[in-house]
């Protein structure tokens, strides 16, 4: 027993020492509880150690995200940290018994959902840099015909700026359209993942609310 905790606790290291213990002592009461004697009736209950590290850091990861989706409007946690707990999340969705079919299709939507995202990102960005380049190119040709066709000149000056200013305007809209893409696709992993621990999830598993 101590040997299999040993091992989970070290693959618990990303969690705080305090939740990491709190787990700890949790499976240890139930290994004691359950008269698991040796370490292969352990691992036909739970998992084995490192199986168990993910299913349990992918509950933490869920966890974490509620109450940071839940305190967004007073704190907003690290992107870093945001994208790590959706990483733990998906290695999470892997460590459930689901098969081998089910994983496979699960890898095919995630690939799909990040060449979706990314395609609309690179668009938007490529869309928004066009008009951009039109709008200077548009003040330029405007100011050299200045010296010659001096009503053509000021209205390609003009059509120039508003093209500057409606990128201008675009940009912080482009910025929050990215993080609302971002956030969909962490939102879908986790509710891919709890749909699937509900109904997978290993015997004994810690479940942290």
């Amino acid at each position: 027993m101590n040997e299999y905790l040993d091992d989970l606790e070290r693959y618990l290291a990303a969690l705080p020492d305090d939740d990491r213990a709190d787990i700890i002592s949790y499976y240890r009461e139930y290994i004691e509880d359950a008269d698991l004697g040796d370490r292969a009736a352990i691992e036909g209950r739970l998992g084995t150690a490192k199986h168990l590290a993910r299913v349990t850091l992918a509950d933490a990861s869920v966890k974490a995200q509620e109450q940071s989706n839940g305190d967004d409007q007073h704190t907003t946690a690290p992107r870093r940290d945001k994208w790590r707990n959706v990483w733990m999340i998906i290695l999470g969705v892997f460590a459930l018994p689901i098969g081998v079919p089910m994983i496979i299709a699960l890898i095919l939507i995630f690939i799909a959902a990040i060449i979706v995202v990314g395609a609309l990102i690179l668009s938007l960005v490529a869309i928004v840099a066009s008009v951009f380049i039109i709008g200077v190119a548009a003040v330029i040709a405007g100011v050299t015909a200045l010296f010659t066709e001096w009503a053509t000149g000021v209205l390609f000056i003009g059509a120039g700026l508003v093209a500057i200013g409606l990128t201008l305007i675009a940009v912080p809209g482009s910025i929050a359209l990215v993080r609302w893409f971002g956030q969909w696709v962490a939102r879908m992993v986790r509710s891919t993942y709890k749909r699937l621990s509900e109904r997978y999830h290993v015997g004994g598993a810690k479940n942290e609310g």
